[in-house]
């Protein structure tokens, strides 16, 4: 999965394929913009976000770029909630160098355009909020802290790097994860961290919305259950990750009448129907 793009890319394909959104937190924070953009402004509160992100209307034969000032701060922020609202955005790498016949309006672009009602879904197994997390009863991924990327994830051309560099990279900055095992991301730079995470591991990834620090933060019933996940994980080849599997006690096997937890847990798969789209919640909607 790689979900950055380069501007040289788009200029290449053709920026009338592309619905470019600046992202940002504030109307005020944007100098400048590429012809063509919107603006995207993100609500530090996660419900309005959510809302937010459940009344956006796009253009449908086109592909939704996002960027910001540079960061990748609101940008992955803005991929996470578009793509639980069911949207399949691309997020916008840093611009070193800007191609012929693109052009930067010196200026705020319009504001992206949005519909009077949340009329959206939104999975709730890609974005969670705080109480999201605490009410799960299991966990199948592994949690992942993420407070700080401290490395560029481009080349000097601006493409993104190799998916093996940028593990090295994420292993040397301390970020501890299993690399064959999906994962709920949540710290200062989860937005981010989960893009880079999906990407070079190829798995499942969630992220948490708010702002988590700790999984002491959370608090649950089956303390043991989360702390079992929370535990720093180091990156380990398969070999290790293999040996690491043989010896938890954590045991899942998937069949027809329900998964079994540790053999003496059992909880039975159940079919959802939709849900009201006012719940913000899409039972159908799936974990990528």
């Amino acid at each position: 999965m790689n979900p950055f793009i380069a501007l040289q890319e788009c200029a290449g394909i053709g920026l009338d394929n592309y619905h470019f959104l600046y992202c940002s937190f504030s109307v005020d924070n944007v100098s400048g913009y590429i012809e063509g953009s919107f603006l995207l402004v993100l609500n530090e509160n996660t419900q309005k976000f959510i809302n937010d992100m459940r009344s956006l209307e796009f253009p449908e034969d086109k592909l939704i770029i996002l960027y910001d000032s540079g960061d990748y701060q609101a940008s992955s922020k803005a991929y996470w909630g578009l793509k639980a609202a069911g949207f399949e955005p691309r997020l916008l790498l840093r611009i070193n160098d800007l191609p012929e016949g693109i052009n930067i309006i010196p200026e705020s672009p319009p504001l992206a355009k949005k519909s009077s009602s949340a009329y959206l879904p939104f999975n709730n197994q890609v974005a969670l909020t705080k109480a999201d997390l605490e009410q799960k009863n299991s966990f199948f991924q592994q949690l992942v802290q993420i407070n700080y990327i401290a490395f560029d994830i481009t080349d000097t051309n601006g493409q993104i790097l190799p998916s093996n560099q940028i593990l090295e990279m994420m292993k040397n900055s301390g970020i501890r994860f299993i690399i064959n095992r999906g994962s709920i991301v949540f710290g200062k730079k989860a937005f981010l961290g989960g893009l880079l995470l999906a990407y070079v591991t190829g798995k499942s990834v969630s992220v948490v919305i708010d702002d988590i620090q700790r999984p002491m933060d959370v608090e649950r019933q089956k303390s043991q259950d989360f702390g079992e996940m929370g535990q720093s994980l180091e990156i380990t080849d398969k070999k290790k990750s293999e040996e690491f599997n043989k010896t938890s006690d954590y045991k899942a096997t998937i069949g027809k009448q329900g998964v079994s937890v540790d053999g003496d847990k059992k909880i039975m798969n159940q079919h959802k129907g939709n849900r009201n789209k006012d719940t913000a919640i899409c039972s159908n909607c799936a974990v990528v």
